[in-house]
Formats: C-alpha cells, structure tokens, sequence
C-alpha cells in the first residue's frame, strides 16, 4: 500500500474507532475506561483480565428510581401502540468490555475471571429486568450479538455452559406477557446444535 493509501485506511480507523466508543460510552456506562483523555485514548477497561479490573465495571444503580424515568415516562405514553423494553442481558456487554480478542483469551485461558465479569452483567440485568417488568411494556426484547454473518463468537457448548444459565435466570424475572430474544447470525433449524439439550 502507498502512503497516502495507509494514511486514508489510518484515518477511516480512527474515525471509525472514536465514533464507535462515543456510541458504546453511551450505550453502556462503564465500558470505556475513566479517566481517558479523550475518546482517541479510551480503551476496554478488562484489558488485563485480572482481579483490580473488576473495579473498573462502573454500572448505574439498577435500585434507583431515577434510572427509570424516562422509560417509564415512554411507557405511560404508549397511547394504543406496543412498547417494547430492548435491551442486552449480558453476553454482548461483556465481551465489549473485554474486547472481543480478551474475551476469546479468557474462554479458555481465564473462565472464572471471565464468569465473574459475566455474572456482573447478569446480576445487573436480572435487577432490571424485574424493574423495567412493572414500567408498562408490553413487550420485553434482549439483542445480545453472538454471532458474526458467517459464524458464531463460541461453539454451542459454550453456549449452553456459559450462556444459558445466565438468560434463564433473566428470563424467570420477565413477567410480560411477550418476550423476545433477538440472536444476530446464524438462525436456528430444527435439529440444530444451538437448541438447548
């Protein structure tokens, strides 16, 4: 690649990089690393994959009311339509913490350390989920991603081992009538590994 080809790519990744973790600083507090200087020098903050990161995970207080006010605001003002609670249980924010790559380290080379960060995700998912059930909605809705276009991040013995444990118990706090998860990638058949055994 020329030079100023290489700077253009550089340039696009840069972009790119800052626009998705403006996005995810957003989406998901905590995500990004505190204390960054700016958005060029923020990081996943479970880079290390140890013990001290855990104090890092900084999510907002699922018992407080405030925390739900405009969702329940949007509920209340639904009028005839169906309102939908979306969300992601776990999996997904996870990994984006952790980075895909740590992630996939720490399958295999670091499970507890990966579990716990894990069960943070969950415990704060199951605390909402019982919240967000009594705002109004009509619908509840989990978009963890778990797949790319052509494949999944993990086999489905891993999905069965680590991921399904944590969405029953999210599940059993869903006391809406409808609920959905929404798995982006590969769709299930009949007879497909990805059923649950």
């Amino acid at each position: 690649m020329s030079s100023p080809e290489t700077a253009l790519v550089l340039e696009d990744q840069a972009e790119t990089r800052e626009h998705l973790l403006a996005a995810l600083s957003e989406a998901f507090p905590g995500v990004v690393a505190r204390g960054a200087g700016d958005l060029a020098e923020a990081r996943s903050f479970l880079d290390g994959g140890g013990l001290p990161d855990l104090a890092l995970v900084d999510l907002p207080d699922p018992y407080d009311d405030a925390l739900y006010a405009e969702a329940e605001a949007f509920a209340r003002a639904k009028g005839d339509y169906a309102a939908f609670f979306v969300t992601r249980i776990g999996i997904f924010p996870t990994m984006l913490s952790m980075g895909l790559e740590t992630f996939s380290i720490a399958l295999y080379e670091n499970r507890p350390f990966l579990e716990r960060v894990l069960d943070i995700y969950t415990d704060w998912a199951v605390a909402v989920t019982r919240r967000a059930c009594q705002l109004g909605f009509d619908v509840y809705a989990s978009t963890d991603d778990m797949a790319f276009k052509s494949a999944p991040f993990f086999s489905p013995k891993v999905f069965h081992e680590l991921v399904m444990p944590r969405y029953r118990r999210v599940a059993a706090e869903v006391t809406l009538r409808r609920q959905h998860h929404a798995v982006h990638g590969r769709p299930g058949k009949p007879g497909d590994r990805w059923r649950a055994p």
